[in-house]
């Protein structure tokens, strides 16, 4: 089920009917999986296992360990914030999706511009085709309100970073989507600095945060690597 989809998205059969139009093999595959599997396979270095988290509408999450992905690993719903958190399109509350999507960016500039009458937000906000974009612009542009918000954003996924390090220990996580394309090498760096205040020293190796190196072709490459790896195994 797609949560963040609405009319009907729902063991909807999408391989079969796409497959009869096109009279060829489909795959489907979790964008984020496709993400993860085209930035491990890249990798000037061979690593054991890489997590991609790619933020955008919602945030997506792929792990691919030992050369395969482990088919169920969603990041986006682990809970940093409990009951008393924002509430998630998944039905639940606290969850990282919640705090670090551009979704939640945008819900929290809503609630910016009702309360602080001196950020430049309010007035940009009006003629921003990309309001996220325009967060990130006026962040650097030194709008004190901006700057917090995505310094928040950082933070918020440090914490979603650190309990994916303690219980998975990848040695590299990379961000890839809108908001990490938006953020660039800066906003990972942070977010590798708050990680690596918040993980247990034990793991301070693996608390390695990266802008993905393929971004956005990643998920074209992944998806590509994926068809031809399962299609020639069932074959053969």
């Amino acid at each position: 089920e797609a949560v963040n989809f609405s009319g009907g998205w729902s063991d909807l059969a999408i391989c079969e009917r796409l497959g009869a139009k096109l009279n060829v093999p489909v795959l489907l595959e979790n964008d984020a999986n496709a993400f993860a599997f085209g930035e491990f396979s890249v990798l000037d270095r061979k690593l054991s296992s890489l997590v991609v988290l790619t933020l955008g509408t919602g945030l997506g999450s792929g792990l691919v360990r030992r050369g395969r992905i482990l088919p169920i690993f969603e990041a986006g719903h682990v809970d940093i914030r409990g009951r008393s958190g924002r509430a998630c399109g998944c039905g639940e509350t606290g969850c990282l999706e919640a705090y670090v999507s551009t979704t939640a960016l945008k819900a929290r500039a809503k609630d910016l511009i009702a309360s602080d009458r001196k950020t430049r937000l309010r007035a940009a906000w009006k003629r921003s085709k990309d309001p996220v974009r325009t967060i990130f612009e006026l962040a650097r542009d030194g709008d004190a309100a901006c700057a917090l918000m995505v310094d928040a954003t950082a933070r918020y996924l440090a914490d979603g970073c650190r309990t994916i390090i303690h219980m998975h220990g990848p040695e590299e996580i990379h961000l890839n989507g809108g908001m990490a394309a938006l953020g660039g090498d800066e906003f990972a760096a942070r977010v590798e600095k708050y990680t690596k205040e918040r993980v247990l020293r034990p793991l301070l190796g693996h608390a390695r945060v990266r802008r993905g190196v393929l971004d956005p072709q990643s998920g074209w490459f992944g998806a590509a690597f994926l068809a031809r790896e399962r299609f020639s195994r069932s074959r053969s």
